[in-house]
């Protein structure tokens, strides 16, 4: 589990991907849901994380992975990436400016768009997913 700052009925708060995320609801919220989706904000800093040495996105950024040989979580990502260059005619770039790839423009929104699904498919009613400033209800 990530670091919980806050646990109530109806509320978690907790650190992720070097911010923080913020869950309101207007219904109790169960330990089940709670683990759940701060588990899954954890696999993917876990995976995407450029911070920490040792995640799948780092060893792609230094060149020690190639993005077809990554997992197909990675490859999806990638893919969601290359197609926001190309629909923004490369003002959105998925690559630093040393070459190395990296997700993180994309990252954060396809987590909080998997928090979404997780927290309807545990049909919680009346939500709002905060992840530093970007808010998903």
């Amino acid at each position: 589990m990530k670091s919980v700052i806050l646990s109530t009925e109806r509320r978690l708060v907790f650190s992720t991907m070097g911010t923080v995320a913020s869950l309101s609801t207007d219904s109790d919220l169960p330990e089940t849901t709670r683990a759940a989706l701060t588990e899954l904000f954890g696999e993917f800093e876990q995976r995407f994380s450029l911070f920490l040495p040792e995640t799948e996105a780092s060893r792609v950024h230094r060149g020690e992975l190639a993005p077809d040989q990554a997992s197909e979580e990675f490859q999806s990502a990638f893919r969601v990436a290359s197609d926001w260059q190309g629909r923004t005619r490369g003002a959105f770039d998925p690559r630093s400016p040393g070459g190395g790839i990296n997700l993180t423009g994309v990252v954060k929104a396809l987590a909080i768009q998997r928090g979404g699904a997780l927290l309807d498919a545990h049909h919680l009613p009346g939500w709002c997913l905060n992840v530093g400033g970007d808010v998903l209800v």
